[in-house]
């Protein structure tokens, strides 16, 4: 009797884990699967961004299939130029295209910027995907940065950091209200937590790339603009501490999605 009764176990155990594994997998194929390709260079790929952003997702129950496609100085004219990236979009049916310029261009040369950004929509809106600018941030404003724009030191042309990020909120919604084009605003969040959270390190030493808290924080702003909600919960990785991240959230609340007709995200 006591060697049935084990025997019956093991076979009630084995039909409730399959019994789980299936609910669980039609739980997962009820959830749509959101297809996200990032074109960019080193602001989108520090410290894996695109893979926190999927890691983030995924914690929140979200289905998705990342993909990216950056290198270090790459503009957005070499994406619109390159066959793979085109191909890409041509076959894969991605629901985002994530479109980050070279961090100069659009102070220096938007027209080179608006023509890529155009061509790389026209190809998305062929096959049915959203375009997504990303708005990021100024650099970090100090008077030894090195960076000169069209032979004028970067801080002669910008008196402050909020001067130069304006500029860049600017330049970045002039193209997405002609093509009615999202906006991920990543450097206005960064912005607001300059001046409201200072203790947080938002750039690395060059002031020009994120630190991990940086990439943390975009890849959050990805989160929003995309599904247009907050995480409940973090990674375990999460590099913020409780009353960071509820202040964080807080931010992108008021700057994301509390302004959604602004970044184009209602249409």
């Amino acid at each position: 009797m006591l060697l049935f009764l084990q025997k019956f176990s093991v076979v009630a155990c084995v039909f409730i884990c399959l019994s789980c594994q299936t609910e669980t997998h039609k739980q997962n194929k009820q959830v749509p699967l959101v297809k996200v390709l990032f074109l960019g260079n080193s602001y989108t790929y520090y410290h894996r961004m695109p893979e926190m952003f999927t890691q983030l997702a995924q914690h929140n129950k979200k289905n998705v299939a990342v993909q990216s496609v950056a290198s270090g100085g790459r503009r957005l004219q070499d994406h619109s130029r390159n066959r793979r990236v085109k191909k890409m979009i041509q076959e894969q049916n991605f629901n985002w295209v994530i479109l980050q310029e070279q961090s100069i261009v659009p102070f220096v040369q938007t027209t080179q910027m608006y023509e890529a950004v155009r061509t790389i929509d026209t190809w998305a809106k062929q096959h049915k995907t959203q375009s997504m600018l990303f708005l990021f941030w100024a650099r970090k404003y100090t008077h030894d940065m090195g960076i000169r724009l069209e032979g004028v030191p970067y801080y002669q042309r910008f008196r402050s950091f909020t001067e130069a990020q304006n500029s860049l909120v600017h330049t970045h919604k002039k193209i997405a209200d002609e093509l009615g084009a999202p906006i991920a605003p990543v450097g206005v969040v960064w912005q607001q937590l300059h001046y409201r959270l200072p203790q947080l390190h938002l750039w690395q030493a060059d002031g020009s790339h994120p630190t991990k808290v940086g990439a943390y924080i975009t890849a959050l702003v990805f989160y929003a603009s995309i599904f247009q909600e907050l995480p409940m919960s973090h990674l375990h990785s999460c590099p913020l501490k409780p009353a960071e991240q509820q202040l964080i959230a807080d931010i992108i609340k008021a700057n994301v999605l509390d302004r959604k007709e602004y970044w184009n995200s209602s249409r």
